[in-house]
């Protein structure tokens, strides 16, 4: 949008100094996502719409601020840093490996509204040792393994999916049946289920960047 900035998700920090700002002032966001087909049909009551968030746009001179104010830089790809050189070169020396405190983090940053006992659960199983584990996909952005681990999560102890496929039915159709079940828990984690204040400053923005 005309007079916003790209801020990819990556730093709870820096988004959440962010939107408080915007809420203060009345301005809006902009909730980013990014489609893994970039020809894929935008569809919102699809749940895989709602986890592909890469980050917000926020007004220009909200980062600028917050970057002085925070002491942070920020790339041409909305990548944000800090300037402090202690943290700087704990955060390089962990560069290439989940630690716990990255990925809880990441969970805070996407799913505010999370009780923390849940976090605790799904970053325990999505991101256990076991190779198979959603968490432990090297080729999908810590970002997106989060949101998926968390949509599995809800699929399997907030729905009736297990239930709908142990009476036989095909797990496609299982899949399409919860998905308004999915959608509505995924909203209530991210504080954007129309029942808190702040959800009136967002807006969707669907993000057809080119990647290359």
């Amino acid at each position: 949008p005309p007079g916003y900035r790209f801020v990819a998700t990556g730093s709870a920090e820096f988004t959440t100094y962010c939107k408080e700002r915007c809420q203060k002032a009345g301005f809006r966001v902009y909730i980013s996502n990014q489609e893994r087909k970039k020809r894929a049909k935008i569809d919102s009551s699809r749940v895989g719409f709602h986890i592909t968030r890469d980050g917000y746009y926020f007004p220009n001179k909200v980062v600028d601020y917050a970057c002085e104010w925070l002491d942070y830089s920020i790339d041409k790809y909305g990548v944000t840093s800090p300037h402090n050189t202690q943290l700087v070169r704990a955060l390089r020396r962990h560069k290439g490996r989940d630690e716990k405190a990255q990925i809880e983090a990441a969970m805070r940053e996407l799913f505010p509204k999370m009780p923390e006992e849940t976090a605790a659960v799904v970053v325990g199983h999505a991101f256990g040792k076991a190779q198979n584990r959603v968490g432990n996909i090297s080729t999908i952005s810590l970002a997106g393994r989060v949101q998926l681990a968390v949509n599995a999560h809800i699929r399997h102890v907030h729905t009736e999916y297990d239930q709908l496929l142990a009476s036989g039915i095909p797990w496609p159709d299982a899949r399409s049946a919860i998905q308004p079940a999915c959608i509505k828990k995924l909203k209530e984690w991210r504080g954007e289920d129309g029942a808190t204040e702040f959800e009136e400053t967002f807006q969707e923005w669907i993000d057809l960047r080119d990647e290359d």
